[in-house]
């Protein structure tokens, strides 16, 4: 869902998983063309075809979130 958000808040222990190579299969849902978009093609492969999980921290750098929040603080800041 987070990838056909406009707005993607995270929570620190939140993370991005590409987890299709784990079952086997390729990437669907729009993945395989909007991730590259987001976070650039070297680090999209690795999440896809190395099931790389990206922390909350990274994936406001990278770009697939625009903040991250410590969990009592995430609700308030979605309101």
């Amino acid at each position: 869902m987070a990838l056909a958000a406009d707005v993607v808040l995270v929570a620190r222990p939140g993370y991005f998983l590409q987890a299709f190579i784990r079952v086997g299969l390729v990437p669907d849902g729009g993945a395989s063309w909007i991730v590259p978009r987001l976070v650039g093609a070297g680090r999209a492969m690795a999440m896809m075809m190395l099931g790389q999980k990206v922390a909350a921290r990274e994936a406001v750098a990278w770009g697939p979130a625009c903040q991250w929040y410590e969990d009592d603080d995430l609700a308030l800041a979605a309101k």
